[in-house]
């Protein structure tokens, strides 16, 4: 084995061994940044918690104090006093509703951009090893034809070993006579 076969081989084998080791490493990045959008959904999650309580307290304490107000100047909780309760009550509901929907939102798009990231590392990782196994064959494909394998003259004047290249291929006819590629 001369000394120019073997830095082929050796060089393929780390180029190999390159494209296997960024498609790890795209992986598992992929799948640190897939961890983050998953915690920031939870963040999210328990942000919506808290302001749930935050808007049940407020409407609890406007309640209390449209009641005492009522009392305090001496009016039973009936007709506009208790009108004026309820649509205070619907209106804080509506207010709680809308920042629930936009919390949720975000937590799906968070949950979202996670999976996302997932599918990334899966792909990265197949590219890598992909890579990987075609530069094997390609330094392979490579240190046979310096080691005097195959040649590419012989290859295109009859093949290697009897088979023949597709010369005797050349003049036939591939389609049936009713096809449209005549």
């Amino acid at each position: 084995m001369g000394l120019l076969t073997a830095a082929i081989a050796a060089l393929g084998i780390m180029q190999a061994g390159q494209s296997i080791a960024g498609g790890i490493a795209q992986s598992t990045e992929a799948k640190y940044n897939a961890k983050i959008k998953e915690q920031q959904a939870q963040m999210i999650g328990a942000t919506q918690n808290i302001e749930a309580m935050q808007y049940n307290r407020q409407i609890g304490r406007a309640a209390s104090t449209s009641i005492q107000r009522t009392a305090k100047a001496g009016l039973a909780m009936s007709g506009s006093p208790m009108a004026v309760l309820l649509d205070t009550q619907t209106q804080m509901e509506m207010d709680k509703a809308i920042g629930q929907y936009n919390l949720e939102v975000q937590k799906r798009f968070a949950l979202s951009e996670a999976e996302q990231y997932k599918k990334q590392s899966k792909l990265y990782m197949t590219q890598g090893i992909t890579q990987g196994f075609t530069q094997l064959l390609t330094t392979g494909l490579d240190y046979g034809m310096k080691a005097g394998w195959a040649t590419k003259p012989s290859m295109i004047k009859g093949g290697v070993g009897g088979v023949k290249t597709g010369q005797q291929y050349a003049n036939k006819r591939w389609f049936p006579t009713w096809s449209p590629y005549k």
